[in-house]
């Protein structure tokens, strides 16, 4: 059983609604479908968080081609049936 905390929170008014809105659509509690919602844009931020620091990470390293190696690669290229 999952744990939950209640808490209050502000919206704009028409957030409020088109929550509501949706909520009844698809058969859920306006707190189900908040959640959802948070906990998708949570996975998202992490996502986003994990990439950047990827990103970081592969930029500290020099990753260009010695002259040997680009003719080496353009040679293999060149034997690929495009």
């Amino acid at each position: 059983m999952t744990v939950t905390t209640k808490t209050a929170i502000s919206l704009p008014n028409k957030i409020f609604k088109d929550a509501t809105r949706l909520a009844e659509k698809r058969g859920l509690s306006r707190s189900a479908l908040i959640a959802d919602a948070l906990r998708t844009y949570l996975q998202d931020e992490r996502r986003s968080r994990m990439t950047k620091d990827y990103d970081a990470y592969a930029a500290s390293y020099d990753t260009s081609m010695t002259p040997i190696a680009k003719k080496r690669r353009a040679a293999r290229l060149r034997r690929l049936p495009w």
